[in-house]
C-alpha cells in the first residue's frame, strides 16, 4: 500500500506580515493535507505537531495581510480536526465508553467524520526510536528533522527492503533527500518482538518527497464496483503471491457487495504481496505482525487461549488452506472504512481477511473475506 507522512513543516502557517497570496496557498495546502488523510486507498501519516495557529496568531495574520479572519478560522478547525482525529479514532478503538463520551462530544461541537479511517501519528503507528545516531550526511535541517528522516530511512531501508517506499510530503520542490547515516542504533518499541534492538553501522537510502503542492485534488476513480470483482482479479494478477483458499468465495456472500469498499479490499490485497516478497527476502527477525503494521494494515491476532481452550471459537476460524485442508485461521485484516459513529455494528459491512504465511509455498494464503466472526465470551 501506497504510504505517506506528513512533516510538520508543512503545518507552519506564514510568518506575520506575509501577503495574501501566501495565506491563500497555505490555506489551499491545509485543504489538501486535510483530504488526502482520508483517501481508503492508501495510508497517510502526520509527524507528531503543535498547533502554533491560535486566536491571537489568525487576529494578526488577517489584519496585516487582509485575509479575512473568517477564512483563517476555518484553516484552523481543519488543523485542529487533524490532531484529534488519531486520539479519537484511538480511543474509539481502545476504549467503547470514552469513545462514547468523545462521540457525543463531536456531535455536540458539529464536527464530522464521515469515513471509517485509521489514521495514526507516525510515532505511535512505527514505534520506532532512535537511540544513537552518528552524524549524517545532510546538508540542511535541525535534529529533530534530521531524525524523522532516520525513522522513514529505517522504514524504506531496513523494513521495506525498498520494495515499498514510504514518502515524506514537505513543503518542497524536490524529488527525493539522500540521507547518510553512520553507527545507526534504533528500537522497535512492540511487545511481540523477540528482539527490539537494532544496529546499521551505515544507512543510506533515498527518501522520495512529495511536495504538498502537487497533492492530488480529486480522489481516484472507482475501480472496483464489487467485492466479487475484487476477488477474480485478485486471484489471477497475484497468483505468485497469494493462495486463496476455497472458503473465499463463500465469505463473500456474508457481506454486501460494496462492503469495505471493495478498493480498500484490493489496496489490502496488493499490500499483501508486498509482504509476501518482504517476507521471502527478509532474513531479520521483524515480525509478521509488525511488518503488517509497517505496511499501513490494521488488523489483529486471535488470542492464543481463545484458539486452544474454545472449540467453537477455533472452529469458526478453520478455513480451506487452498489444498483443500482446513486449518486454523489467528492473523486477520480489517480493512473497512464506514462510518465508526453510526455503522459498527452492521456485520455486513464489517469486513475481515484471514490469513496465514505458507513457508513451503512461500506465499500468503487468504482463507477468509467476510464478515465479522462471531468472538463469543
Amino acid at each position: 500500500m501506497e504510504s505517506y507522512t506528513i512533516d510538520p513543516s508543512v503545518f507552519a502557517p506564514p510568518v506575520i506580515g506575509s501577503n495574501r497570496t501566501a495565506f491563500v496557498k497555505y490555506s489551499k495546502n491545509i485543504e489538501k493535507c486535510y483530504s488526502f488523510l482520508q483517501r481508503k486507498d492508501i495510508s497517510v501519516y502526520v509527524f507528531d505537531f503543535n498547533n502554533s495557529f491560535d486566536l491571537g496568531y489568525i487576529l494578526a495574520a488577517g489584519k496585516s495581510s487582509g485575509y479575512p479572519v473568517d477564512f483563517l478560522k476555518q484553516v484552523r478547525s481543519k488543523i485542529e480536526n487533524i490532531i484529534k482525529f488519531d486520539s479519537i479514532l484511538e480511543c474509539q478503538y481502545e476504549n467503547e465508553e470514552i469513545a462514547k463520551k468523545i462521540r457525543e462530544w463531536i456531535f455536540s461541537n458539529n464536527y464530522s467524520f464521515k469515513t471509517r479511517i485509521r489514521k495514526f501519528y507516525f510515532e505511535r503507528w512505527f514505534n520506532l526510536r532512535i537511540v544513537n545516531a552518528g552524524k549524517s550526511i545532510f546538508p540542511n535541517g535541525n535534529n529533530a528533522f534530521i531524525e524523522r528522516l532516520n525513522k522513514l530511512g529505517i522504514l524504506n531501508k531496513l523494513i521495506y527492503l525498498n520494495y515499498e517506499k514510504h514518502y515524506i510530503i514537505l513543503n518542497d520542490q524536490i524529488e527525493s533527500i539522500y540521507l547518510q547515516t553512520p553507527d545507526l542504533e534504533y528500537k522497535i518499541e512492540k511487545k511481540d518482538l523477540k528482539t527490539n534492538n537494532y544496529f546499521e553501522p551505515l544507512l543510506q537510502t533515498d527518501i522520495p518527497v512529495l511536495d504538498v503542492n502537487n497533492i492530488p485534488d480529486n480522489l481516484p476513480v472507482i475501480k472496483f464496483k464489487t467485492v466479487l470483482e475484487v476477488y477474480n482479479y485478485a486471484s489471477i494478477i497475484f497468483k505468485d503471491f497469494i493462495i486463496f483458499g476455497n472458503d473465499v468465495k463463500k465469505g463473500i456472500e456474508t457481506i454486501k457487495e460494496t462492503a469495505g469498499p471493495p478498493d480498500r479490499i484490493y489496496s489490502y490485497l496488493e499490500t499483501l504481496k508486498t509482504y509476501c516478497l518482504i517476507k521471502r527476502n527478509n532474513k531479520n527477525i521483524i515480525s509478521d505482525v509488525y511488518l503488517l503494521e509497517a505496511l499501513g494494515c490494521v488488523f489483529s491476532d486471535e488470542k492464543i487461549e481463545d484458539m486452544l481452550f474454545k472449540k467453537d471459537f477455533m472452529e469458526n476460524r478453520k478455513f480451506d488452506n487452498g489444498s483443500n485442508q482446513k486449518t486454523p485461521f489467528s492473523l486477520h485484516l480489517k480493512p473497512s472504512t464506514f462510518d465508526p459513529l453510526n455503522d459498527t455494528s452492521l456485520r455486513k459491512r464489517n469486513v475481515r481477511i484471514y490469513i496465514c504465511w505458507d513457508k513451503n509455498e512461500q506465499k500468503v494464503i487468504v482463507g477468509y473475506i467476510g464478515e465479522h466472526k462471531y468472538t463469543g465470551d
